[in-house]
Order: structure tokens, then sequence, then C-alpha cells
């Protein structure tokens, strides 16, 4: 007798519960299978957009990276240098440390801390460690030149800069960056036709570059070529709508060029994107004074005053206005005239440094000046550079350690003027 056969019947729903979570575990294990790829393939993208020096969107194609695999040290490698190429420090240095201490070649790591050293202006051209690896450099000869020419810059030795310039341009004929920085050097000098010929130079080897496009608006700016200028800042703000500096070198533009309104609209733009951008503030108060509101000027200038109060055009113009409303204005004034002697007699030693490049005592004298009437960060730099050259220099590290502790004191909020409305 045949055996019965018993057909057993799975309910459909099931089925496809079973069949879904196959596929699920399918896509699951196919995911972890492509992780290593996928990040693998986000640095390369990171890495492409830094030989075209595009630091912001390699980070952003590091933070994919970093999300698919927290642990990898080459992608923490990477974000220092981006990190690093955009001047953030700290961050760069936390990037460094996590990639160490994930296991990341320590060779590559020592390099990249000497790079941000270099950078910094902290290390000279003489360093037996920068010296070594300049002379040897391998690939990585773009960013050598290039932090060493940066750091020579902060610390104002322009000798060395252009020295390095010249071997850069000698070893990389096609590449923009060093006629970019040949242009900074010329900035540097006050030879803003000459800049501009850089820039214009860069640009031409590099027509997508932003960056450059606005170092090339500023020198024609800054060579009363005020119609060129515009054209150039409108060309980067379409890629930078909301940088405030570009709007801001616009909005001075079309001041020169007579077109006051259209040049407060822009400061105010300024002010909207970056309420303490004291510039802004101070060329709005120049066109309020200049047009009969004067009060409206002074509640522009006195946030920029309270925050800036060694800024010597900023007290001038605060004065001016002060003065037109009947206000006491007698010790902005007097800051403005001794800030304007100090400023004068800086620009001849600034003259006399590039001659003495050497010369710790002309250093020390800006920096102990640009503390008490300039920028006091420009100041710290000149003192930096002092103890560069002679790290005994005890007058130089009296006012360092002077600045610091001034910056360590509380200071109390500046009273704010009941008129003030912006």
């Amino acid at each position: 007798m045949a055996s019965a056969v018993k057909t057993v019947l799975i309910p459909r729903r099931l089925l496809l519960g079973v069949s879904l979570g196959i596929v699920s575990l399918g896509i699951v294990a196919a995911g972890v299978m492509l992780r290593p790829g996928l990040v693998e393939y986000r640095i390369w993208q990171a890495r492409r957009a830094l030989t075209r020096h595009d630091a912001r969107t390699a980070l952003s194609r590091l933070d994919l990276a970093e999300s698919l695999n927290p642990k990898s040290g080459a992608t923490q490698f990477w974000m220092a240098r981006a990190h690093r190429r955009l001047g953030q420090m700290d961050r760069a240095h936390e990037r460094l440390a996590r990639a160490s201490r994930l296991g990341y070649s320590a060779e590559a790591l020592d390099l990249e801390a000497m790079l941000a050293l270099a950078q910094a202006g902290r290390i000279p051209l003489s360093d037996p460690r920068l010296l070594a690896r300049m002379m040897n450099p391998g690939d990585d000869a773009p960013e050598l030149y290039e932090a060493a020419v940066q750091g020579s810059l902060r610390s104002f030795r322009l000798d060395d800069a252009r020295s390095l310039l010249d071997a850069w341009e000698g070893d990389q004929a096609d590449s923009p960056q060093p006629h970019m920085y040949r242009g900074l050097v010329l900035s540097h000098q006050g030879s803003w036709p000459e800049a501009a010929d850089s820039f214009s130079r860069a640009l031409a080897l590099a027509p997508w570059r932003n960056d450059v496009r606005l170092h090339l608006a500023r020198a024609l700016r800054e060579s009363r070529d005020y119609r060129r200028a515009v054209g150039l800042y409108r060309q980067y703000l379409v890629g930078e709508a909301d940088d405030p500096d570009a709007l801001f070198g616009l909005g001075m533009c079309l001041d020169s060029l007579g077109k006051s309104q259209e040049a407060r609209e822009t400061y105010v733009r300024v002010l909207t994107l970056k309420p303490d951008h004291d510039e802004a503030r101070l060329a709005i108060g120049k066109l309020d004074s200049t047009h009969g509101r004067a009060a409206e000027a002074i509640a522009w200038l006195e946030p920029a005053v309270a925050r800036s109060p060694y800024e010597q055009d900023l007290r001038l113009a605060y004065a001016w206005a002060l003065q037109i409303v009947g206000r006491p204005a007698r010790e902005h004034f007097e800051f403005a005239a001794r800030a304007q002697a100090a400023s004068a007699t800086v620009k001849h030693l600034v003259r006399r440094v590039v001659d003495n490049p050497r010369d710790v005592e002309l250093r020390y004298e800006i920096g102990a000046m640009l503390l008490q009437y300039g920028r006091p960060q420009e100041g710290v730099v000149w003192l930096e550079s002092v103890l560069q050259i002679q790290p005994d220099h005890q007058r130089a590290r009296d006012a360092l350690a002077a600045h610091e502790a001034a910056r360590a004191v509380p200071k109390r909020d500046a009273p704010t003027s009941p008129r003030t409305a912006h």
C-alpha cells in the first residue's frame, strides 16, 4: 500500500517575512563587505579635493568616511591635513592625536606635525629637521614648500619666502601655488600692481580657484582698479554669496566709485552675516557722518570701538561723529593722533626689516607698538619672530607674558549706549 504524502501549507506572510529577512541579511552583509572600499573611495575623493586646494570639500568627504569607519587612522590623518590647510591648528592637532592612537604611520604623523609648526611660523627655514626634508622632499614637495612659505610670510621673513618661491616655481612651473604666494609676498610689501600680476598668472593656471580670484580682486582694489575688482568680487560671490569679507571688499569698491547708497546696503548685508565685522561698521559710520547722520554713525560705531579700542581709524571716525553731535571727543582724538604717529613709525620700521630681516630690535619695536596701538595679534606674531631668531630676548618674552596675562583678566562688559540700535 502506497504511503500517504502529506502536504504542509506554509502561510504566505511567513514566506514573505523569511524572504525579506534573507534579503536584509544579504544587504547588511554586502554593506559590511563594501564598507572598507567606500571608506577608501571617500579618502580618495578628499585627497583629490586637497590637490585642487579645496580643503572644505575634502573635509565633507572625510566626514562621510568617518561615519563609515570611525576607527580609520587614514581618515583622521587626512582630516588633520585639511584642517591645517584651513589654518585650524587646534583641530589639526586633535586629529593627528587620534590618528596616532589608531596606529597610523608615525613617519607621516611626524611630517604633518612639522608642517603645522612650519606653517605657523614657529620653526625657521634653517631648522635642521625642515632642511633635511626640503633636501629630499619626494612627493611631499608641494606641502613642504607651501607650509614653509606660509610660515615665512607669517613671521615676515620675506627673503626666505622669495628664495622658496624661486625654487618652487623652478620645480613646479605649471602650479598656480607659487604664483599665488608670490602675490601674497608682494601684497605684504604693498606692491599691489605687481601682486595683481602674480595672482593673474595663478588664476590663468587654475581658473576654478575662487580663493585666487578673491586675492586678485583685493590687489586690484588696492591698486585703485575698482571696476575690474568689482567684476571679480561679483564672480567670486556667485559661489560664495555669504562671504562677509568679499562683500565688504565689493562695498569698498562701490564706495570708491561713488555708489554710496549701494555700498551702504552692501555693508549692512555684511553685518547681517557677521555683526562684529568692525570694518563694515566703520564704513557705515563714515558714510553716515558724511551724509549728515552723525547720531546714526555713533550707533554703528560704538560696539566696534568697545570691541577694538586700539583701532585708530575707528577711534577717529567715532571722535568726529561725537564732535558733530556736541559730545566729548578729546580722548578719542588724542588716541588717534598717538596711534597715527605709531603707525607711521611701524611702516618705517617694516621697510627697514625688509633690508635687515634678522634685526631683532627692529622686530621688537614693531611688535611692542602693535600691541599698544595696532592689532595685538599682529604684535604677537612680530614678538614671536624675535624669539625665533634670538630665543633669550628678554624684553620680547616679557611683552608676550604681559599680553597673555592681560588677556587672562576677565573684561567687564562695555556699556552700551541706549542709542545703539544696530
